[in-house]
């Protein structure tokens, strides 16, 4: 007869025991305080610890401008941050050097404007920078892109402002203007009116542009380096007349660059080419058509 071994009974305090063993420690929660500053990077440590600068950190896009930015104090202590209202006066220049700074900008207002402008009622400085330069090597300053907005508190120091266009400055002519002003910009293109392709009384016929382009001379490209102008004037012939064709050619060899022009005498020849489409003379079918040719005769005796 097999032995049997007895097992002891596990008392309670042994089964805690183990059974803690198991469990996973609870993770406390980590408290962050988001006023404390960014803790440093492992890059920025090795730099502190050789002694050298830190990098200037760039600012974010969707991180607005300080002079945008009010910053307020709750009762609690703690700092709230408001988008301050724009003033309805401001100005924008032109044809800054590069390397003026916003400080520079203010003062250069101050002493220029014969104490119309003070520093007071300068609200706003926009001055936007370039990205900075990603290569290896020494950093550059960081540059501005050539222009700013100034905003001003009263509607004089604004008026003082563009008085002082083509005023030069460090070698440059400054171009000063209302910020509203929108002269010498392009004007935006009107979209075409729809075209009504049911034929249900808009005033245009089915299918057809009536503000279609009245230009009889059209662009083509992607064209083999072996195209010539007599193989342009074969393909695009079908569309109507042509005035005259231009293909690009290179000086040492003679081929086509890849593109040309196409003059019609007809604009709508130029819209049916660009439309990708050969007009052709529909025929219209008569009786006489249908007929053979005895009857054609006997019809035509009587």
């Amino acid at each position: 007869m097999a032995a049997t071994k007895e097992v002891e009974p596990t008392s309670p305090e042994v089964k805690k025991v183990s059974s803690s063993k198991k469990r996973k420690t609870e993770i406390e929660e980590i408290q962050v305080d988001l006023n404390l500053p960014e803790p440093p990077s492992k890059k920025a440590k090795r730099l502190l610890k050789k002694g050298k600068a830190l990098p200037v950190k760039p600012k974010s896009d969707d991180e607005a401008d300080e002079d945008d930015v009010k910053v307020t104090v709750n009762a609690d202590g703690t700092k709230k941050k408001e988008k301050k209202e724009r003033s309805p006066y401001g100005v924008w220049i032109g044809n800054l050097r590069f390397t003026v700074t916003k400080a520079e900008l203010r003062q250069w207002l101050v002493e220029n404007s014969g104490g119309s402008i003070t520093d007071e009622l300068i609200t706003r400085v926009n001055l936007p920078t370039k990205k900075p330069d990603a290569a290896p090597g020494p950093k550059k300053p960081t540059e501005n892109r050539g222009f700013a907005y100034v905003d001003f508190a009263t509607f004089e120091a604004n008026v003082a402002a563009i008085a002082l266009s083509e005023t030069e400055w460090n070698g440059r002519k400054l171009l000063i203007k209302d910020a509203k002003s929108f002269d010498g910009r392009p004007k935006k293109e009107e979209e075409p009116a729809p075209v009504d392709n049911t034929g249900n009384g808009t005033g245009t016929s089915a299918g057809r542009n009536t503000s279609a382009s009245t230009s009889t001379k059209i662009f083509v490209g992607n064209l083999s380096f072996s195209v010539t102008e007599d193989d342009l004037r074969e393909h695009f012939s079908k569309c109507g007349p042509i005035r005259w064709i231009k293909v690009a050619t290179f000086e040492d060899t003679g081929k086509c660059k890849g593109y040309g022009w196409v003059n019609f005498e007809q604009s709508e020849a130029a819209q049916w080419a660009v439309k990708g489409f050969v007009k052709v003379r529909e025929t219209i079918d008569t009786v006489e058509d249908f007929m053979d040719v005895d009857e054609k005769q006997e019809e035509e005796k009587k």
